[in-house]
């Protein structure tokens, strides 16, 4: 029986780095795109009555013009992705306004996934 070196083992740490670089890489070729724009991410979802003693700003809106998939069996898994994506539009849309605050008010889920909302500041320079 021949025993082997322990040089012949010290590659192992090496080669399962390597194995797990290739696979994350992989993994985040995977990954969506969708990021938090830096405008929005200070913006808070609220409702009406959260809203009622700040200032009006614009409706905005937001849409995803990308196109996913043609196939009808991950359909709804990127209209989900589509709508994430509308709305964090719609977010940095109504943080370049100045708004703390965003009320949404509906989503169209058709050829073009939109998100819509109104921006209102809330901070007390504001008021």
């Amino acid at each position: 029986m021949r025993i082997r070196s322990v040089s012949s083992i010290a590659f192992l740490p090496t080669l399962l780095f390597a194995f797990m670089a290739l696979m994350f890489t992989g993994l985040m070729g995977c990954s969506s795109h969708v990021h938090i724009p830096q405008a929005g991410a200070e913006v808070k979802k609220a409702d009406m009555k959260m809203v009622e003693n700040c200032r009006y700003l614009d409706e905005v809106e937001g849409c995803d013009y990308e196109r996913y998939t043609t196939d009808w069996r991950r359909a709804d898994k990127y209209r989900e992705l589509q709508i994430m994506n509308a709305r964090y539009e719609a977010l940095q849309k109504a943080g370049a306004l100045g708004a703390t605050h965003i009320v949404w008010t509906g989503e169209t889920t058709d050829e073009r996934p939109c998100a819509q909302g109104i921006a209102y500041d809330c901070s007390k320079s504001a008021k």
